[in-house]
């Protein structure tokens, strides 16, 4: 046998050994006991890059399709109580789009989950200290650094806590809406927003961000009934945050203009309010 047949026949039982062993690890990787694998993993990445506690995840799979789901996961402080926890997630993304650099996902489900917001009689939550503290000076919003698009994001039944020790409060957030972005743009579409707790409401409208400002477009909004639109602008969102804010009674035309300004280095919020609004249209004063 000549030297460029053996060549030959050994790179084509290479490439055979290759693809075996590749086809094996993905069945297996889909399989039960590499769905665990996954979620093993996945929990001791981010349990590792934590400073105390951990992330349990209970399930991961996925398929050819580009289905991923994602379930039973929780984010628990030193005290092994859930900080936070995710019933289910699941997400339907394009294969092909990934392979060119580009994040489209169908659909983005997250059914169930709740967050402890809640803090101490020392004003401290029970994030604080999970993760170490970040030294990056704020910097202006640059983009995920690929186009990402989803036009179908559904959250369903989260469960928010906030308050002290003394008194706990808890809102339950449902949302959907659409993402886009690209390049240093973010657009939050078409967003339908409903909130039960101690204040109901019911939000509606979009939101764009760029490297320099948060616009608000137009939104609906109704507190216990009461109807009102929100619109504005925050210049430096992620550095130093300036917002001008318009709250309008669309009926009657009063108006409430909010300006706030906030020093994230000093945590100062000097805000001053200007118009009038009687309780009987917005159920709340803004002073003069």
């Amino acid at each position: 046998m000549s030297r460029a047949r053996r060549f030959t026949i050994s790179v084509v039982v290479i490439a055979l050994v290759v693809t075996v062993g590749l086809v094996g690890t993905v069945s297996w990787l889909k399989s039960e006991q590499g769905s665990r694998y996954l979620a093993d993993w996945l929990s001791e990445q981010v349990t590792d890059s934590m400073l105390s506690g951990e992330l349990h995840v209970e399930g991961l799979s996925w398929d050819f399709d580009g289905n991923v789901s994602v379930s039973g996961v929780a984010l628990r402080d030193s005290t092994t109580e859930p900080v936070a926890s995710l019933g289910r997630l699941e997400a339907r993304i394009s294969l092909s789009a990934l392979l060119e650099g580009e994040v489209h996902l169908s659909t983005f489900i997250i059914d169930g989950g709740v967050v402890d917001a809640s803090s101490d009689e020392n004003g401290m939550t029970r994030f604080s200290g999970l993760f170490p503290a970040s030294e990056e000076v704020a910097t202006p919003w640059q983009g995920f650094g690929a186009l990402v698009d989803i036009p179908e994001i559904s959250l369903r039944e989260l469960v928010f806590r906030t308050g002290d020790a003394g008194a706990i409060e808890e809102w339950k957030i449902s949302a959907e809406g659409r993402l886009h972005s690209e390049g240093t743009r973010l657009a939050l579409d078409s967003w339908n927003v409903g909130v039960d707790g101690p204040v109901n409401m019911s939000l509606s409208g979009g939101v764009v961000l760029t490297e320099k400002t948060l616009t608000l477009g137009h939104w609906d909004v109704e507190v216990e009934g009461r109807e009102i639109e929100v619109s504005g602008m925050v210049a430096s969102p992620l550095m130093a945050p300036h917002a001008d804010i318009r709250v309008v009674h669309p009926e009657t035309g009063d108006e409430v203009h909010l300006v706030a300004s906030v020093d994230l280095q000093a945590s100062q919020m000097p805000i001053s309010i200007f118009g009038e609004v009687s309780i009987a249209d917005f159920g709340w004063v803004a002073a003069e």
